[in-house]
């Protein structure tokens, strides 16, 4: 009897976690705001300033490198090949 009775407990506390988790996860996505891409870097040549994304920059590439090898920077430029799917 008492073995149910913990039993019945412990699935009414995981349901009750599972649907905290679910509403907050539905909040969030609901009042997330896309960031635009707006960080640029500025490379002059001949006193002329020509803007450049930050993802094309070498220390961007660098650091990708390091974090996920030279897989990861063929995934990311693959990545950014593909048009967006919106």
């Amino acid at each position: 009897m008492r073995n149910a009775q913990l039993k019945a407990r412990l699935y009414l506390a995981c349901l009750i976690v599972l649907a905290a988790g679910l509403c907050s996860a539905a909040l969030i996505y609901a009042v997330a705001e896309d960031a635009p891409e707006s960080g640029m870097n500025y490379i002059v040549v001949d006193g002329v300033a020509y803007p450049v994304a930050l993802r094309q920059t070498k220390r961007y590439v660098r650091t990708l490198e390091q974090f996920g090898g030279k897989a990861s920077v063929l995934f990311d430029e693959f990545a950014r090949w593909l048009p967006d799917r919106e």
